[in-house]
């Protein structure tokens, strides 16, 4: 069976001379042996993934065409994975790209059995790190003992010239040391690279916050200026909720109908949400409750009558799915240049759709409450939620609103 296709997307240009046909080639699955749509790459594309040269060359001859597709395939750079045999260490990148597969990774699969908290958009997150900013300085033939501190910081440095932020050098940098480290406690290489490993400390400055007056300005324009009855006021409600109670993005994505006590006010945060996991735990694997001013509350309750899914915010393109979080993030930014905040000062000083939960926060601690209850309300800790919360700790439900009515009063 032949392991993949030469194939020719010909020139629309209907000279013949200035034609300038395009080659692909289309892999075998090596394990089912079926044409897959992600195994379909661009030859031209490939032979710069061989070569790592600054420029591209076009590929014109088919049988040169053919060599490069052989040469990728015996040099690993195609599929994720390669099975070595009993006696041969494994190949570096295969091993790590292979490793951060989240479907089929053993390390996922042990950290899901020790209940860890891992989700599939963590790990899609550190393989694309490293495939975009590590692996192509590692020699592709490179095998997990021949993994140095050199490379590392070279890795490092190449980011760094880049001008890319701490946080992101940092996930490069996790994605080749957690690896390792399970390579060395799985015994496949014998001594620890990976404690040699050190993250750089975060540069990233810290997150902006808006001011008293700037958040007072920005709810009250979104209240005005987005009709109250139309789908058009989750732009109102999203930043509110964020305002007032200091929920997520994913957390305001994943609030359902259920979780709404209009009675008292109360929000029940059970999820957060990403379009790789779907529904999932709260970042810290917790559920808790938080309070909200009880105009809001029914608001929001009446707004989620119209949902057509079980989502209070859903997305309009597709209703069984929650509104897209990049939408809230939109929002925030044009709503904020309305106000007289350009997206150059909102950069500047670091302000995002985060900014307003940071905030809330910030107003908790200078509220004089105590650091355990400030976690509890902000989900920073552990909380075991059951219907005997509300009973138990029905006295620290309202003094959570008390302090939020004083620090962050309502709008009306």
């Amino acid at each position: 069976m032949e392991r993949f296709f030469i194939y020719v997307r010909k020139s629309r240009k209907k000279n013949p001379r200035k034609a300038d046909n395009s080659f692909y080639v289309w892999y075998r699955d090596p394990v089912s042996g079926e044409k897959k749509p992600d195994n379909r790459i661009a030859i031209d594309s490939l032979e710069h993934r061989l070569n790592k040269s600054g420029i591209k060359k076009h590929i014109t001859s088919k049988t040169e065409a053919y060599c490069i597709a052989e040469e990728a395939l015996k040099r690993g750079v195609v599929f994720n994975y390669i099975e070595p045999s009993a006696d041969e260490e494994p190949l570096l990148i295969p091993f790590i790209q292979n490793f951060w597969n989240y479907d089929e990774s053993l390390y996922i699969k042990r950290k899901k059995i020790e209940k860890s908290h891992i989700t599939k958009n963590y790990c899609i997150k550190v393989l694309g790190c490293f495939n975009k900013h590590c692996k192509p300085l590692i020699p592709s033939g490179m095998k997990l003992s021949q993994m140095s501190m050199l490379i590392v910081e070279r890795i490092k440095a190449d980011m760094f010239d880049k001008g890319l932020s701490s946080s992101v050098i940092n996930t490069a940098i996790s994605s080749i040391k957690t690896p390792l480290s399970e390579a060395f406690r799985l015994e496949l290489i014998k001594s620890n690279v990976a404690e040699k490993i050190m993250l750089i400390k975060r540069s990233d400055g810290n997150k902006g916050i808006l001011t008293s007056e700037e958040g007072q300005r920005l709810v009250k324009y979104l209240k005005d200026n987005t009709p109250y009855d139309e789908y058009e006021r989750w732009k109102y409600l999203t930043v509110a909720l964020s305002y007032y109670a200091g929920l997520r993005n994913s957390e305001i994505q994943a609030l359902s109908k259920n979780c709404i006590d209009i009675e008292n006010g109360y929000l029940a945060i059970k999820h957060g949400y990403n379009y790789a996991d779907k529904l999932k735990t709260t970042k810290n694997g917790k559920e808790r409750i938080v309070t909200i001013p009880l105009e809001l509350c029914r608001e929001l309750y009446e707004y989620a009558k119209g949902s057509p899914s079980d989502f209070v915010f859903f997305s309009m393109a597709k209703p069984e799915n929650p509104i897209d979080d990049r939408h809230i993030s939109r929002n925030f930014t044009q709503a904020m240049e309305a106000i007289g905040i350009s997206i150059t000062e909102q950069k500047q000083r670091g302000l995002s759709f985060y900014s307003l939960r940071h905030g809330f926060n910030t107003s908790m601690v200078n509220s004089g409450l105590n650091e355990s209850f400030i976690r509890t309300v902000t989900g920073h800790s552990s909380v075991a939620m059951t219907q005997h919360y509300y009973h138990q700790n029905e006295e620290a439900l309202k003094k959570q609103a008390e302090v939020r009515n004083q620090f962050i009063p309502y709008l009306e």
